[in-house]
C-alpha cells in the first residue's frame, strides 16, 4: 500500500525527500555553527575564548558579557584587523537573538578565523539563562 502510493506519487515523493534532506542540511550546519549559553561559558573559560558583540554601541553600553568586545556587524568586515589575534582562539558571536551572528560565522571562518561560533539565542538567551552582565540596564 505505502509502495503503490510511493509509486503513483513519485515526483512528490522525490521532492518531499529532497526538501527533508535539504533542511536537515541546514539544521546540521546551523548547530554545527553555534553555541549554547553553557558551551560557550566553558568556551571563554577552558579555552580562552572571546566574546565579540556586534550589537550597536547603544545596545552594548546597555548591557554586555564580561571582557566581551564590541565590533557592531555593520562594521565588522572592515575591523577584523581587530580580533585578528583571536584568529586560532574560540570567537563567539553575539547579536540580540542570534542571526545576525550566524551570518556572519561564515564571513569570519572564510577569513580564515579557525573556530567561530554563534551564540544561539544571542543576548536575549544570555540573558533568560541569568548569566553576568554588566552595563547600565541588564534587561538588555
Amino acid at each position: 500500500m505505502i509502495l503503490a502510493f510511493a509509486m503513483e506519487n513519485l515526483p512528490w515523493v522525490v521532492m518531499a525527500s529532497l526538501a527533508s534532506s535539504g533542511l536537515a542540511w541546514t539544521f546540521a550546519r546551523d548547530n554545527a555553527q553555534t553555541v549554547d549559553t553553557g558551551e560557550a561559558v566553558l568556551l571563554v573559560n577552558r579555552e580562552k575564548g572571546v566574546v565579540v558583540d556586534l550589537r550597536s554601541a547603544a545596545d552594548f553600553a546597555k548591557g554586555k558579557i564580561s571582557q566581551s568586545r564590541n565590533i557592531p556587524a555593520v562594521e565588522l568586515k572592515k575591523r577584523t584587523a581587530d580580533i585578528e589575534r583571536y584568529r586560532e582562539r574560540p570567537v563567539i558571536l553575539v547579536c540580540q537573538q542570534g542571526p545576525v551572528a550566524r551570518r556572519h560565522v561564515r564571513d569570519l571562518t572564510a577569513q580564515g578565523f579557525s573556530h567561530v561560533k554563534a551564540l544561539q539565542g544571542g543576548m536575549d538567551a544570555w540573558l533568560r539563562a541569568q548569566l553576568p552582565v554588566l552595563g547600565k540596564n541588564k534587561e538588555g
